[in-house]
Order: structure tokens, then C-alpha cells, then sequence
């Protein structure tokens, strides 16, 4: 939900993702507060959001339910970019914990396949970056999937970021223990040139600060955030618009506070989808 994203520097050529470390999801830090940065508690039962564990720790990032046997996330997440080769995940040590607000309590799923976008590259040449991969599961799964919106989203269409991701804007852990949210909006994507933001993504931004603790702060994503969902409301229900890519900005001192973030468009990519499922 991405962090400066929000995950480990890896190399100066890679933009900085929202993912985090699996190890990072430690103890709190003292003064540490349980807020997605600039957000609060979910204020509802959301279909769809699940958080990504590798070998029982984490989270590392998350992702959406899709259908019940398949959940969509950001395809860095699916990568261990921490190591200088960035081998892919091993599919039998992720668990996908789904139904649930709660980090650490409720159903978990195991994962069968990983089918990452054909066309991913981590904007390391000019050109769209397809930051999308698809977890099937074992088995179906008992919980509310989450629909996809049809429709690009446009400059100041309000949205809705949930995630599990580190609430300190200098991007410090712990996670929470319960889904986050945070309103803000669709941003120029000039705003997010710094991340080379590409055909099939779009730019979220807050423009205004927030009051917490005293300090100004705009919310957004951090470390952890990566493949968690963006909302839209539609007739009452919540759509799906895109999942956190990274951040857009060039960096700043505290990492998950005053920057853009980067989202992968689920429009853009909804023919792909359909095709890896049905097949």
C-alpha cells in the first residue's frame, strides 16, 4: 500500500519499492504509532485485501483477493530483492492470510503458482514497468474476493489505500495488527517522473498535510505497503483501481512522509488478468 517504498535500497538503478523485508515485521519501535501514515483503523469489513508472510514472518507486502483461488499483488513482492541476484520467492513459503483485518489472526492460505507479468522491468529502461503478478492458491479460499474497476482513474479521483504497512513516516516497524486506511487522491503524473512512472500506472497523492502528534505529515504508503490495494467507491461498493508500486518522489529525509506513490493500474492490466485466470 508500495515506501521511499518502501523497501530496501537494493541498487541506485532500482526505484524504491514498498515492499519490506520479511525480518523488518520486528518489535515496535517506542513512540511508534499504530496508523498507516496520516490514516487510522479500517472503518469497515473491505472484500479482498490479504497480507503476503514468507516463512511465517512478515508481512512482506500485500495483495487483493481476486477470485477465490487467486490474488493479485505487485510483482517486485514476489522477488527477494534484498539479495544482489533477486531470485524469486519460493511459491511453498508464502502464506496468504485472507478474510481478515487482523494481521495476525484469521484464515491462511498456501500458494500452488506465481505468474508474474511477462513484460515486468523494474524501470530500469524507459518504457511501462508491469509491476503485476498473480498468486494462484492451493485451494479456494472462504472469503469475499474484490472487483476490479473497468475505468482508468483520473486527476482527483478520490481514493482509498489500505495496507499493513509501517506507520512511522521515518518508515520504522512495527506493522499494525489491524488493516489501515487512508483517503487521498489521483495526481498528476508529473508528480511521479522521479519513479520513471509508466503507461499502466497511476500517481496517488495527498496534497494537503495532516496534524499527528503535532508534526505535518501527508498520507500515503510505507514499507510494507507494496501490492496492497487502492479503492474506489462505485454505487456504494468499492472497486479495486490498482495495488502500490513504489514511491514517486526523489526521497526525502523522513521516507514515507511527503512523497507521492506510484500504483499500478488494474484497468490497464484487466485483460491479462482475465487471460492468466482463464487459462
Amino acid at each position: 500500500m508500495p515506501s521511499a517504498p518502501r523497501t530496501t535500497a537494493i541498487a541506485l538503478a532500482l526505484p524504491l519499492a514498498l515492499a519490506a523485508p520479511a525480518s523488518t515485521a520486528a518489535p515496535a519501535s517506542p513512540g511508534t504509532a499504530p496508523l498507516i501514515v496520516g490514516g487510522t483503523d479500517a472503518t469497515e469489513h473491505y472484500a479482498g485485501p490479504v497480507s503476503l508472510h514468507l516463512d511465517g514472518r512478515g508481512p512482506f507486502c500485500g495483495g487483493t483477493l481476486i477470485d477465490p483461488e487467486w490474488v493479485v499483488t505487485a510483482a517486485h513482492c514476489t522477488f527477494a530483492l534484498d539479495d544482489p541476484a533477486h531470485p524469486p520467492k519460493p511459491a511453498d513459503a508464502i502464506t496468504v492470510r485472507c478474510g481478515t483485518q487482523q494481521l495476525h489472526h484469521g484464515p491462511t492460505a498456501r500458494v500452488e503458482t506465481i505468474v508474474v507479468h511477462p513484460g515486468w522491468d523494474w524501470a530500469s529502461t524507459p518504457g511501462p514497468v508491469d509491476d503485476i503478478a498473480l498468486i494462484k492458491l492451493t485451494e479456494p479460499v472462504n472469503a469475499p474476493p474484490a472487483e476490479l474497476t473497468d475505468t482508468a482513474p483520473v486527476r482527483n479521483d478520490e481514493v482509498r489505500l489500505l495496507g499493513w504497512g509501517f506507520t512511522d513516516p521515518a518508515g520504522n516497524g512495527p506493522n499494525p495488527e489491524t488493516l489501515q486506511e487512508v483517503n487521498t487522491r489521483v495526481a498528476p503524473a508529473e508528480r511521479c517522473t522521479a519513479a520513471s512512472i509508466s503507461p499502466g500506472e497511476v500517481c496517488v497523492a495527498d496534497e494537503l498535510p495532516h496534524v499527528m502528534h503535532g508534526e505535518h505529515e501527508r498520507p500515503g504508503a510505507c514499507f510494507g505497503d507494496s501490492g496492497a490495494p487502492a479503492l474506489t467507491r462505485h454505487d456504494q461498493n468499492w472497486r479495486v483501481i490498482g495495488w502500490a508500486s513504489r514511491a514517486g518522489g526523489e526521497g526525502t529525509a523522513t521516507p514515507c512522509d511527503g512523497q507521492p506513490d506510484v500504483y499500478t493500474d488494474a484497468s490497464h492490466y484487466q485483460d491479462w488478468i482475465d487471460n492468466v485466470i482463464d487459462e
